[in-house]
């Protein structure tokens, strides 16, 4: 396989790294605008503080954001890619089988429960197991609930028992794209923090406003933390706010 997965974190976690870098020069250059009471008003430095935040945080958001999105863009394509040659089906054979589950699943009174057996029974099949995980991925977008968590989980452990059935090309590739997933959610955990962090760089805030942020950084930098601690990277040195 030529994606190499390692790469794409490493270069997923220094565009984080940089943006926190990016947030705390912010904080040095607000800092100074705020404490310049000689030169400046406080109503000038308050317009001057406003405008350096929102000119920096735009920056910073919008590089974390697209620089984000373009490398694990090109890495998902990458890999959908090589699954879809490795899963290769005609549209002959999808056709038979969304024939056959449609049948299957007919009179099935819990769709889910209907899914899950079918994806036992059919799981060799490339074609089944394609029209079976579209449906479920349709399911899932369209419950609700504790229903749709019910089902999202249940869902999640057959396809990891289904996942290990695999040859050894598959399972790989796969695993890279779990490793995208979770790359992803890392990439919109950091977004977030580098959001609350530019939030808390404001001298304006208020004491309420900003102890209710820093709780909710508290749960967001676990999250972060997690996935660089899982891949023995260095924690971004986000600043002390």
């Amino acid at each position: 396989m030529t994606l190499e997965i390692q790469q794409i974190q490493r270069q997923v976690m220094q565009l984080v790294s940089e943006a926190f870098s990016e947030v705390s020069d912010l904080q040095g250059r607000v800092d100074a605008i705020w404490s310049d009471e000689q030169r400046l008003t406080p109503e000038a430095r308050q317009q001057d503080v406003a405008l350096a935040l929102a000119e920096g945080g735009t920056s910073i958001r919008r590089t974390l954001e697209e620089g984000g999105r373009g490398i694990l863009h090109r890495a998902y394509a990458e890999v959908d890619h090589e699954l879809a040659e490795l899963t290769a089906v005609s549209p002959e054979e999808l056709a038979t089988a969304r024939a056959e589950v449609s049948l299957a699943l007919s009179g099935v009174e819990d769709q889910g429960d209907g899914l899950l057996n079918l994806y036992q029974q059919r799981h060799l099949s490339s074609a089944s197991r394609r029209v079976i995980e579209n449906a479920a991925s349709a399911l899932i977008d369209a419950r609700g609930g504790s229903d749709n968590y019910s089902f999202r989980d249940s869902w999640g452990r057959l396809e990891n028992e289904i996942a290990a059935t695999r040859g050894p090309e598959e399972r790989a590739v796969v695993s890279h794209r779990t490793a995208l997933d979770e790359l992803t959610e890392y990439l919109e955990a950091a977004r977030s923090l580098v959001g609350m962090d530019l939030t808390l760089i404001d001298p304006s805030l208020t004491a309420q406003d900003r102890d209710d942020v820093k709780v909710r950084r508290a749960i967001t930098e676990a999250d972060v933390n997690r996935v660089e601690s899982k891949y023995a990277m260095i924690s971004p040195s986000s600043p002390a706010m």
